[in-house]
């Protein structure tokens, strides 16, 4: 889960320490007349009251706090220490000073953060429309903030209620159902579309050939298994997630020929500095969004990462490698036949999808 975790625990103990007037070393310095009995000065983000015991065998006990959230008042042998809300993700900390004449008492006080998190980070629906919840987890109250016109969200206690309407603009639509705990901010991505309607047919592939060329593109066809690239007759195998929207390419795949040679994919990382080789467990995906002025369009991504020594990598390039037989091998390797740096797919607005069925 994404998201706002950021909780602060200090331990919550006593430090403790005398102010003498007299710099001359005192054998009873460590013996203050004030002895905290207990403190339960842990809070949570909300509004809240703690209590410190104590007893005193000296003068009258004051009660005093460095901030402005903290207010602390004695009452009898105790003080009772008021903390405002907490309206941030972060914990905060400070201490209560008791005062006695010329001694002094610190007592550590924490309150912790706002938590505020969502069982999914995404909810997926189909052009039909439909209902869906999802878990709200939090620390303090939550309220609902905003959402897409085609949704209405409503928030409960431990959960978002969110209703779809009928999806007939003929291209996915996607936004977000916007929740607030305090100042703390969190969302849920909401995606609405049928595959064959709304994400499947013509694209246009968009890529530098080399890292200071020009923007170029391959016309394809996105099919149900499949990135066809029609220009070379090449197929390259591709898997769709319909809950996440998400298309994923794999490493080492086989996606035809060039004359006689044998052609797979291949990805690389920072610029192309690295590449995956000849292993096949590496993936790119790629998330399917829309908007008025771009049309539908995912762009390519991943993380290319070796191991504990090795520091991963952004992947943002892939080849149409050849190779000799149909053999991933050095024996084999051939070299790149085509290289496409910082890939992605986009169909304009008014393009039309035409869907063909493989």
């Amino acid at each position: 889960m994404k998201k706002f975790f950021n909780m602060m625990f200090v331990a919550c103990g006593l430090l403790a320490f005398t102010a003498c007037d007299d710099d001359v070393e005192n054998p009873y310095a460590s013996q203050t007349s004030i002895v905290v009995v207990s403190a339960n000065l842990d809070f949570s983000p909300s509004e809240s009251e703690g209590t410190i015991h104590f007893t005193s065998t000296g003068g009258a006990v004051t009660a005093t706090s460095p901030v402005s959230w903290c207010k602390p008042r004695v009452s009898g042998d105790s003080v009772i220490v008021s903390v405002e809300q907490n309206n941030g993700a972060a914990g905060r900390s400070t201490v209560v000073v008791l005062q006695s004449g010329s001694e002094s008492m610190q007592v550590a006080l924490t309150q912790r953060g706002i938590v505020l998190d969502t069982e999914s980070d995404i909810i997926s629906g189909r052009d039909a429309g439909g209902r869906f919840v999802t878990g709200v987890t939090s620390n303090l109250d939550v309220e609902f903030v905003s959402a897409p016109d085609w949704v209405t969200a409503t928030v409960t206690n431990d959960s978002v209620v969110v209703e779809m309407t009928e999806n007939t603009t003929g291209h996915l639509r996607s936004g977000a159902v916007w929740l607030k705990s305090g100042d703390v901010l969190d969302s849920v991505r909401i995606v609405q579309a049928d595959f064959d309607t709304d994400i499947a047919g013509s694209y246009n592939l968009y890529y530098r050939p080399t890292l200071t060329g020009e923007l170029t593109f391959l016309p394809v066809i996105l099919t149900e298994d499949a990135l066809e690239v029609t220009a070379f007759n090449l197929s390259v195998p591709m898997t769709f997630d319909m809950e996440t929207m998400q298309m994923t390419l794999q490493s080492g795949t086989y996606i035809g020929r060039s004359g006689s040679n044998y052609l797979y994919l291949v990805f690389g990382a920072d610029e192309g500095l690295y590449w995956t080789q000849y292993f096949t467990t590496f993936q790119m995906s790629a998330s399917f969004a829309y908007d008025d002025a771009e049309g539908t369009r995912a762009v390519f991504g991943g993380e290319l990462d070796y191991g504990d020594n090795f520091v991963p990598g952004n992947m943002d390039t892939f080849f149409f490698w050849q190779f000799s037989t149909d053999e991933m091998s050095t024996e084999t390797d051939l070299g790149a036949l085509l290289t496409f740096y910082f890939p992605y797919l986009q169909r304009e607005p008014s393009a039309p999808t035409s869907y063909v069925v493989r």
